[in-house]
C-alpha cells in the first residue's frame, strides 16, 4: 500500500470506530411500564359462600385474569362505609387450578406482589367481614375491588 492509501484506510477506520462508539445502546432505552386496573363490585354478606378459613369468615370477593405481560399485582378495596375491608389475595396455578395465598390486606395491599402468567392465570380476592388482622375496625358491605397489574 502506498502512504496515501494507508492514510485513507486509517481515516476510514477511525471514522467507523467513531460511528460505532456514538451509536446509542438499546440497553439504554427505558422500557415502557404497562399498567391495567380491573374492578368488580361486591355486595356482602353473600351467605351462600361463607367459608371459614383459619377462623376468619370469607364472605365474598372477586377473580381477575392475569395479563401475560404482568409482573406485579396490588389490590385496593373501597367500601361504601368508608372503612377498610379485610381480605386476602390468592393466585391460581394455570394447570392444576391450585390456589396459594400471596398476601393479606386491610383496605389495600401494603405493597405490590410479584406475579407472572406462568405461575398464575387468575388472581382471587377474598373479603372478610369484621376487623382486620391488626385489630383495625373493618367493614364489608357494598363496594369495589380494584386489582392493578403492572409490568
Amino acid at each position: 500500500m502506498t502512504p496515501s492509501i494507508r492514510a485513507a484506510a486509517a481515516a476510514v477506520a477511525i471514522a467507523t470506530v467513531g460511528t460505532v462508539a456514538a451509536a446509542p445502546s438499546s440497553a439504554a432505552t427505558p422500557k415502557k411500564v404497562q399498567k391495567q386496573t380491573l374492578s368488580q363490585t361486591y355486595v356482602l354478606p353473600t351467605y351462600e359462600t361463607n367459608e371459614t378459613i383459619l377462623g376468619a369468615v370469607h364472605v365474598g370477593g372477586g377473580q381477575f385474569d392475569v395479563p401475560t405481560w404482568a409482573r406485579y399485582v396490588s389490590v385496593t378495596v373501597a367500601d361504601q362505609t368508608g372503612l377498610p375491608t379485610a381480605g386476602s389475595i390468592w393466585r391460581e396455578a394455570p394447570v392444576t387450578d391450585q390456589l396459594s395465598q400471596i398476601g393479606s390486606f386491610c383496605g389495600r395491599t401494603a405493597q405490590s406482589y410479584p406475579i407472572t402468567a406462568s405461575v398464575a392465570n387468575r388472581v382471587w380476592v377474598d373479603l372478610q367481614q369484621g376487623p382486620c388482622a391488626d385489630g383495625t375496625l373493618g367493614a364489608g358491605s357494598v363496594g369495589t375491588i380494584s386489582v392493578t397489574f403492572t409490568s
